[in-house]
């Protein structure tokens, strides 16, 4: 059986650090188990979270059922889940072009034209049409969907 998330060395790392506090919050993925606010009395209110719940929380909306649905319905339930900063779509088109996929905002992998220089831990994490993979640096090829430049 081969592992659904993890293909890579880069893969493997990824996911230690996404299942700690830290890692998780790194990509204010922040697992669903507590909703994160703002705390208007700190020094920076804007270092924290304005919505009701994280990007991670409601992009895991579609596993959580379909995990409910299986134990109703009597099946064993699929428990895998993607990484906090991206999640795991199973073959559903529910999130395609939203933010919590390939919009807007998503996270990404910069590809490379050879495809033997892409992560396969990442070669999914791509961008929706009229949007660009831009990382925030040199040293890493995760970077967030925005706008393509003109």
């Amino acid at each position: 059986m081969s592992l659904q998330n993890i293909r890579s060395l880069a893969g493997f790392e990824r996911r230690l650090n996404d299942m700690t506090c830290a890692g998780c919050h790194q990509t204010r993925g922040i697992g669903g188990f507590h909703f994160p606010g703002v705390d208007w009395m700190v020094a920076r209110p804007s270092n924290s979270t304005v919505v009701p719940a994280s990007p991670h929380f409601f992009g895991d909306q579609i596993r959580r059922r379909d995990i409910l649905t299986a134990t109703r319905d009597g099946r064993t339930p699929d428990y895998s889940r993607g990484f906090s900063s991206r999640p795991q779509l199973r073959g559903s088109a529910e999130l395609a072009g939203t933010e919590y996929d390939d919009g807007w905002g998503a996270h990404c992998y910069v590809q490379r034209p050879n495809a033997a220089d892409n992560d396969r831990s990442f070669k999914s994490w791509t961008c929706a049409e009229g949007l660009a993979c831009q990382v925030a640096g040199q040293g890493s090829r995760m970077g967030m969907c925005f706008v393509r430049d003109r």
